[in-house]
């Protein structure tokens, strides 16, 4: 947790992140109970599911965390190849990950 009374962001939860450079991507949380919240990429996660193998995971700040929305995350990946400007200007379409009824 954060620190600032945020509800536990549920395990398994699919949400857009903002990587380094603006680099968008979807991934899974994983926890929540540390200083960040830390997410893995979904082909760990099937592993886990499958196999129980922990993930790999990385904190992220849950400033850089928000909804998934399919259609947002395909023209911020296009934006993102290009690099054509557009970036900053979608990210600010990115509704913040309030997860767990936050």
């Amino acid at each position: 947790m954060d620190g600032v009374g945020v509800a536990a962001m549920p395990k398994g939860d699919v949400v857009l992140i903002k990587a380094s450079r603006g680099e968008p991507g979807a991934r899974r949380i994983w926890d929540d109970s540390g200083e960040a919240p830390y997410v893995c990429l979904e082909v760990y996660w099937e592993r886990w599911k499958q196999y129980g193998v922990e993930p790999v995971c990385w904190p992220v700040g849950s400033d850089q965390l928000f909804e998934l929305d399919e259609a947002l995350l395909a023209k911020l990946q296009g934006a993102f190849e290009e690099a054509d400007g557009r970036l900053e200007g979608l990210w600010s379409e990115a509704k913040p990950y309030k997860g767990g009824g936050r």
